[in-house]
């Protein structure tokens, strides 16, 4: 169920995309989207307060008109605004943007020329071949809308990885204390995107109830003793599988474990003149006793695997995985000089809080006007203010970085007179996804001398926008002769590089920096996502630059700076 908050985004967008329908005034249609950006970067509970106390002014892009409206929508959850600017349009025209490439101009173009308003009725034009003569479309356009309108079908009912964890702590507050289960499946190993939530439980009697006192629609299967499901009133499916006591280890591997992780194991078991099957574990004279996932490692005489590594065969030597605490900072973030929600010094004392010993700010660069990039004449304020929070910092120190555009051709978008001045650079690609040789593209980049960083590789938005195709081998390939390090952005959005790619460009020997990509104090939390991913993909702590001493890396961007 969406928050209030939420809804009123989604008001805005709606009051947005409407206005630009009838040519409303070019500033009213960007308040309206200035206001809605700024609202999503906020925690719900921040709101409700500006809400009640009438301080929503006080956030960055809300004027008092917009205050005005939300005020208004947070009684009648509607705007007489709305009324005024939509009208008699229908509001499906509005859920069409969901469909990348569809913007006002062409869903106008639709509708008015094929009176097409839904989502339906666009795939049935389709497949019927009708937009091919349509001013605007042609036959590649109509097979790209209907691999979108596909997606959009498939990605129905998915979670983000954070939202099937908070759905999943609510709902445990409900468990016993002296329960046994563990979380299992996608939820388990971690999955960044998520189709239900599973659980191995010990008993059955206590979680009938439970399921059922949690649970909109109850469908079970517990005349069989093996599970429930049911789905929470949000809609996620939820299953809980149901072992024993003396099961319960075992079965948790096996419910956590790929087919690759599973299969080793049973070979390891082999090895040891053992006998592995999906619930227990026997010697040639009787079943051995393994009480948790761990005992079973230890039976079978390797490293214990923790659940979100279970994805690849297993390892003999002892696996050095990054915790969130071994983070020492950060360097992709963004302030008020580009799209972020707060100043440099509030980001800062936020990242210090954490136990962290340096943040690099990486704004948005002049070719991004639409995040409000820095433009060559606002660097030396830039520059400046870095340098005063610096001063005022004590044991912290604040890098100086730009996430630089990489344009058409591979180039960046400052000269390299410019790029030299910023302590590191992060190239990142924003627009253009659409063109065939990105690898080409990436490759350019990383030969600048100025390229510290490739950041979010492959432009990917998890359930919202696929990632395009590039050669990883030869980027890899490059990075590692150029000393570029690739960037694991850990917006749960992102979360780019993806960790299946990610176990190869680690084990080729790839630098890796886990970075929050934050553009509020609150999401430089985000790193804890990463961190998942990193897990997952079996990268060495010691391989991931952010988890280097302060004196080290300080050096190691002061060295890439000189070359």
């Amino acid at each position: 169920m969406k928050s209030l908050r939420q809804e009123l985004i989604e008001h805005l967008e709606i009051l947005a995309f409407y206005a630009k329908w009838k040519n409303e005034n070019p500033f009213k249609t960007r308040a309206f989207e200035r206001a809605s950006e700024n609202l999503a970067r906020i925690p719900d509970e921040e709101f409700k307060t500006r809400l009640k106390e009438e301080s929503l002014t006080e956030i960055d892009g809300i004027g008092k008109g917009i205050a005005l409206i939300a005020q208004e929508f947070s009684k009648t959850k509607n705007s007489q605004e709305r009324q005024k600017i939509q009208g008699d349009l229908p509001l499906d025209l509005w859920k069409l943007t969901e469909i990348a490439g569809l913007g006002v101009k062409k869903i106008k173009t639709l509708y008015e020329g094929l009176h097409l308003q839904t989502l339906g009725e666009l795939e049935y034009a389709c497949r019927e071949n009708r937009l091919i003569s349509l001013e605007g479309f042609g036959v590649k356009s109509q097979e790209k809308i209907l691999k979108e309108i596909e997606r959009i079908k498939q990605r129905q009912g998915l979670l983000l990885l954070p939202e099937a964890i908070a759905e999943a702590q609510k709902m445990e507050k409900k468990f016993d204390p002296k329960s046994i289960y563990a979380a299992v499946g996608e939820l388990g190993r971690k999955e960044e995107v998520l189709s239900k939530l599973e659980y191995l439980v010990v008993g059955q009697s206590k979680w009938r109830p439970l399921a059922q006192d949690s649970a909109a629609s109850f469908s079970s299967k517990f005349t069989e003793k093996k599970e429930i499901d049911f789905k929470l009133h949000s809609g996620t499916p939820v299953v809980f599988y149901f072992t024993t006591k003396e099961a319960f280890g075992v079965e948790s591997v096996f419910r956590t474990s790929s087919i690759a992780h599973w299969q080793s194991l049973k070979r390891q078991a082999k090895k040891c003149q053992l006998e592995l099957t999906e619930d227990e574990l026997m010697s040639p004279q009787s079943k051995l006793r393994v009480s948790c996932d761990r005992e079973l490692y230890a039976h079978l005489q390797i490293p214990y695997h923790p659940p979100e590594v279970r994805e690849w065969g297993i390892e003999k030597k002892a696996l050095r995985l990054v915790e969130v605490k071994d983070l020492e900072g950060s360097f992709h973030s963004h302030t008020h000089f580009s799209d972020g929600l707060n100043s440099v010094e509030e980001m800062a004392t936020a990242a210090q809080a954490l136990g962290w010993k340096y943040l690099g700010i990486s704004e948005h660069s002049q070719s991004a006007f639409y995040a409000h990039g820095v433009e060559e004449k606002r660097l030396d304020t830039y520059f400046e203010t870095i340098k005063k929070c610096n001063e005022k910092m004590k044991d912290f120190k604040v890098f100086a970085g730009i996430e630089s555009d990489i344009l058409k051709e591979g180039e960046l978008d400052y000269p390299n007179k410019i790029l030299k001045k910023f302590d590191f650079v992060i190239a990142s690609i924003h627009q253009r996804y659409g063109m065939k040789d990105m690898t080409h593209r990436i490759l350019q980049a990383i030969k600048n001398p100025h390229t510290r960083m490739i950041g979010h590789i492959s432009g990917r938005l998890l359930l919202g926008r696929d990632a395009y195709a590039y050669d990883l081998d030869k980027i890899v390939r490059e990075a590692i002769s150029k000393k570029v390090v690739m960037e694991l952005n850990a917006s749960p959005q992102r979360l780019d590089l993806n960790w299946r790619e990610l176990h190869e460009a680690a084990q080729a020997g790839l630098l890796i920096s886990i970075n929050s990509d934050a553009h509020s104090v609150e999401a430089l939390e985000d790193v804890q996502w990463g961190v998942w991913m990193a897990r997952k993909a079996q990268v060495p702590s010691d391989q991931i630059i952010n988890t280097w001493d302060f004196k080290i890396i300080d050096q190691f961007i002061r060295e890439g700076r000189a070359s």
